[in-house]
């Protein structure tokens, strides 16, 4: 290896400590003479620069990382060839992070809090979503690519590492390799006959003899007798980490993004029991990976949630089909999951607080319709104190129906008028809740509100008549029908349908919510303690909001549509936030324009040869 302490590359950046090793290059910190900004410089090792394929890895690890525009992938700045003591050099700029990888917190804590282990997963999903989304797969998640950077604040902002096997766009890119195994399985290895992989680049992997495999370090593994070939690998070849690799990559199979959601899983075990999920050498690690069924995490680590270790054991499947179905909807079940009935009421509260004065015009503006009845049942209160007999009875059914007429009004347009001002609040707070489009918008859902309503209270009744207990059930099983009809846009029988859905999933959180609404409601027609229910409702409207929010994540839902439609609305928005949408928009027609002119170049080349 070359002594690069103190040489200056292409008179750009001062080589001042090594960082770091591996069998293909070395890590470097450096100064950047311009700025004077600390740099991580990347080289390779000059006996492989004399290897266009290790060369060609390089540039695609560059290139990967340099299509990401991401808080949480390592900001990669600069890429390019040097001679350095009469010898070329190609070399990797990239931002210098503070902290430490994953990996060395594993090895010295072992297992980490829910809550760490919550924020890592978002944060790394939200790296690997973006990925996904430009068409590159990661293809070698595990801790030692995962960066805990200090945040200033008292967390960690997390950095995914290491591009260099990244499958770009349809085209592979194997990593800097550490070591390379020269055998494989019998029944894993591919046979001459085996068709050319041409998703992969066109340059052929050399097997580096006489090098140990590691389960624990990426590795490029392929049978020994891998002829000559325009394609980089054929069927057959292993790229990655062994412990951390899906059961497909094992394979030497075709790839989509749920091999990186696998990975991901792979690590959230780890994280949460202290251990990989399988160990063993090279060969019992690709054999279970492909075979074996893990032991259950709960049975590991008795504390963890049952709903995230079946959200962990899904990631773990060995049929990518039965996996989260993106890095973004397991990070939000994650989060769904990890979090209880006390974080909900917290979260309620403080969104209440904070949003008081929006909030209060909304409850006042939705108890108008429930002063009449209120007021009409006080006069029935005074009618059944007399003593005349009709009085009574011509009370008490004034009473029944101004009751029933308050629930059904009141509660129903106060829950529909927060539903999407919650929603807004929390997906978009920056925009101001607009009253006059929330009564706009339940002017139009009125008919479908009213008849939704009558039906899910007759049918509750219905089941009441029957047993007291069965119609409470059945009315809290359909307590998501207003936010299912705004927001998804369903109403009747299909909102009755989906709200019992989701209260499935979160009953113990709903329950308590649910019992506590009866008894605000109960009070909320009496016409002296009106404004107590004013102020009372929206906490429960807020809490149920956000409990068909956490009931719709904790199934990897995403929210994305409700977003895209806040942001497709014709609001006046200010001039900085028009900026920023319209640039976000603009680099993502560049990147997806890129990305269509390189798989055009790509076809092009096959059909060339």
């Amino acid at each position: 290896m070359l002594d690069l302490i103190g040489s200056v590359l292409d008179d750009k950046y001062l080589i001042e400590e090594p960082l770091g090793q591996g069998g293909m290059g070395s890590v470097f910190l450096a100064t950047h003479v311009g700025t004077q900004r600390p740099v991580a410089v990347k080289v390779i090792a000059p006996q492989f620069m004399q290897q266009s394929e290790f060369v060609e890895r390089f540039k695609r690890e560059a290139e990967a990382a340099g299509r990401l525009r991401h808080p949480n992938v390592v900001n990669v700045t600069d890429f390019g060839f040097t001679t350095v003591q009469a010898r070329p050099l190609a070399y990797l700029v990239m931002e210098y992070l503070d902290g430490c990888s994953l990996a060395e917190v594993l090895a010295e804590e072992g297992k980490l809090p829910l809550e760490w282990v919550t924020d890592i997963i978002e944060q790394v999903c939200s790296a690997v979503e973006e990925a996904h989304q430009r068409g590159i797969i990661h293809r070698d998640l595990k801790p030692d690519n995962i960066w805990l950077e200090p945040n200033r604040r008292g967390g960690y902002t997390v950095k995914v590492l290491d591009f260099g096997l990244a499958k770009i766009g349809g085209q592979s890119s194997p990593p800097p390799i550490s070591s390379v195994s020269a055998s494989l399985p019998n029944y894993l290895v591919a046979n001459e006959n085996d068709p050319v992989d041409t998703d992969e680049t066109d340059t052929q992997v050399q097997v580096i003899q006489n090098s140990e495999p590691n389960e624990e370090r990426t590795n490029i593994l392929t049978p020994n007798h891998i002829a000559e070939s325009s394609s980089i690998t054929r069927a057959g070849t292993i790229l990655g980490t062994p412990l951390y690799m899906s059961p497909e990559q094992c394979l030497g199979q075709e790839l989509s993004p749920r091999s990186d959601i696998y990975s991901i899983g792979v690590i959230a075990y780890q994280m949460l029991s202290g251990t990989t999920p399988f160990k063993g050498d090279l060969s019992s690690l690709i054999k279970q990976h492909a075979e074996e069924v893990p032991l259950p995490l709960k049975s590991i680590n008795k504390k963890i949630p049952r709903q995230i270790s079946e959200l962990v054991m899904s990631a773990l499947s060995k049929n990518p089909d039965n996996r989260p179905n993106s890095a973004a909807s397991f990070a939000s079940a994650f989060r769904a999951r990890a979090e209880g009935v006390v974080a909900l009421l917290r979260q309620g509260v403080s969104f209440y607080s904070e949003h008081f004065p929006t909030f209060f015009k909304l409850s006042l503006i939705s108890f108008i319709p429930a002063l009449i009845p209120a007021t009409t049942m006080f006069i029935a209160e005074l009618l059944l104190a007399a003593d005349s007999i009709p009085s009574k009875i011509f009370g008490g059914m004034i009473s029944l129906s101004s009751t029933l007429f308050a629930i059904l009004v009141a509660k129903a347009i106060n829950q529909y008028m927060f539903v999407p001002a919650t929603a807004q609040l929390l997906l978009a707070p920056l925009r101001e809740v607009s009253i006059r489009k929330i009564l706009r918008q339940l002017r139009q859902d009125l008919l479908p509100l009213v008849k939704t309503s009558i039906r899910v209270h007759l049918y509750s009744a219905a089941w009441g008549m029957l047993l007291i207990v069965p119609g409470f059930i059945a009315y809290m099983s359909y307590i998501f029908y207003i936010p299912i009809l705004i927001l998804e846009g369903k109403s009747g029988h299909a909102a009755m349908q989906r709200s019992w859905e989701l209260v499935k999933r979160i009953r113990r959180v709903v329950v308590p919510l649910f019992i506590t609404s009866l008894l605000i409601m109960g009070i909320s027609t009496h016409l002296f303690i009106t404004l107590t229910s004013i102020l009372l409702a929206p906490i429960f409207s807020i809490f149920f909001t956000l409990a068909y929010i956490r009931a719709r994540q904790i199934e990897g839902e995403t929210l994305n549509e409700i977003m895209a439609r806040f942001a497709e609305e014709e609001v006046p928005a200010s001039k900085w936030q028009q900026k920023i949408r319209e640039k976000t928009k603009r680099l993502s027609i560049r990147y997806a324009t890129g990305y269509r002119k390189e798989t055009v170049r790509q076809s092009n080349q096959s059909l060339t040869v």
